[in-house]
């Protein structure tokens, strides 16, 4: 599976794929010189991007990345080794090297956070290696039970690497 956001599939994967999660912490100091700290919130999770595209199909990928960024709506980004999420396009930017006809690029989305995530919100997954159905639960806040009952399957354990899972 190439990195896909809305319609447009990648014509190769990103070298880097980098997925940034973090929080805000409130440090407030109190008496003796000690701080009291708390975990504020969590903030929406960054996927980072950055690969090379080559030749004429390079350059039209780019004029289509280039068309996605200004049409600042989110839509669903898939990605190797990440759950898909809701994301918004935030970052492109590309650079020709013109003697090897390459385009080096770097781009990054955003999840999107404004609305509350459904239980059952994504339609599939793909299992991932090792991964049985607990797991996938897991990791997409459904039931065992839920996927066990969507997809058949006859034991927990019936699955293998890069299989689909539908969750609806």
């Amino acid at each position: 599976m190439n990195l896909t956001f809305k319609d447009y599939e990648l014509p190769v994967n990103p070298k880097k794929i980098e997925l940034v999660t973090d929080t805000n912490i409130h440090c407030a100091p109190v008496y003796d010189g000690k701080s009291a700290v708390e975990n504020v919130s969590v903030n929406p999770i960054t996927v980072k991007c950055s690969g090379e595209l080559y030749g004429k199909e390079g350059r039209q990928c780019c004029d289509r990345l280039q068309q996605l960024l200004r049409e600042k709506q989110s839509g669903w980004l898939f990605a190797p080794e990440i759950s898909p999420m809701d994301a918004f396009f935030t970052y492109f930017c590309f650079n020709r090297c013109a003697g090897r006809d390459a385009i080096a690029y770097e781009m990054r989305f955003t999840e999107n956070c404004t609305e509350a995530k459904g239980l059952f919100e994504l339609e599939y997954t793909v299992c991932k290696a090792g991964e049985n159905v607990f797991d996938i639960a897991q990791r997409c806040c459904v039931t065992p039970e839920h996927i066990m009952q969507c997809n058949n399957f006859i034991t927990p354990f019936d699955i293998s690497e890069g299989e689909r899972v539908e969750l609806k």
